[in-house]
């Protein structure tokens, strides 16, 4: 009987990998497209809607290119960075943003221009714009943790205090950039020492902890590794 077990039977070559390169960078451009046209619309910047359209398709097909060129050509391998990241940390890391900014614009305007709203424009319009935002800094707590998103009370907790430890050094380093006195470029360069500080702080504290504590077996289903499961 046929089934999908065998890996021999398994669809593959490299015409597979083109139709599965090609649909990506569809549904990249899509996705891509699609977020900065309804950031055009919900800030009223309608003007700049083909722009931003134009924009998306512009970089989704540089992105989706390069990353489809590499599973094209080394298959799997090529993008095994890709596969094997900690994607449910940029998740909820959007979640999360999306809720924080979207309740702050709309209790208290970003933006004076905006402040004549109504408060549900207001809350998308922070939603968007946090979304963005939520999975940057979601990134970047996935390689400051070094874990998986475990999705029960104490892994949310673990989660949620790194995500504000790198949120709180992100706004350190643009408020060092915005001095008058200093290039704005040293905020990038300021990004991956922080980074790298945490990231060594955060290890640190996780030793520290698993020598007090015996190490504990959380339920599957709790566990977000599914990515690196089906990879």
């Amino acid at each position: 009987m046929w089934t999908l077990n065998d890996s021999h039977q398994r669809p593959h070559g490299i015409l597979y990998r083109f139709v599965q390169a090609l649909t990506a960078v569809m549904v990249l451009a899509c996705l891509v497209c699609g977020y900065l046209g309804l950031r055009a619309i919900v800030w009223r910047h309608e003007s700049e809607l083909a722009v931003m359209l134009t924009s998306g398709l512009m970089i989704a097909g540089a992105v989706g290119g390069i990353l489809g060129a590499a599973y094209l050509v080394l298959g799997a391998h090529g993008i095994r960075f890709i596969l094997s990241f900690n994607w449910m940390s940029v998740q909820v890391g959007m979640v999360a943003a999306m809720l924080m900014y979207g309740i702050y614009n709309a209790l208290f305007p970003i933006m004076p221009t905006y402040a004549t709203e109504s408060a549900a424009v207001r809350a998308l319009q922070g939603a968007v714009d946090g979304a963005l935002i939520g999975a940057f800094v979601g990134g970047l707590t996935a390689f400051v943790s070094g874990r998986p998103v475990f999705l029960s009370f104490a892994g949310l907790v673990r989660y949620g205090l790194v995500f504000l430890l790198v949120l709180a050094a992100l706004s350190i380093a643009i408020f060092i950039g915005a001095q008058p006195t200093i290039p704005g470029n040293v905020t990038a360069w300021l990004i991956i020492p922080f980074m790298l500080v945490l990231r060594v702080g955060v290890s640190l504290y996780d030793r520290y902890q698993a020598a007090r504590t015996p190490v504990k077996q959380d339920e599957a289903g709790d566990y977000s590794g599914y990515y690196e499961e089906t990879a």
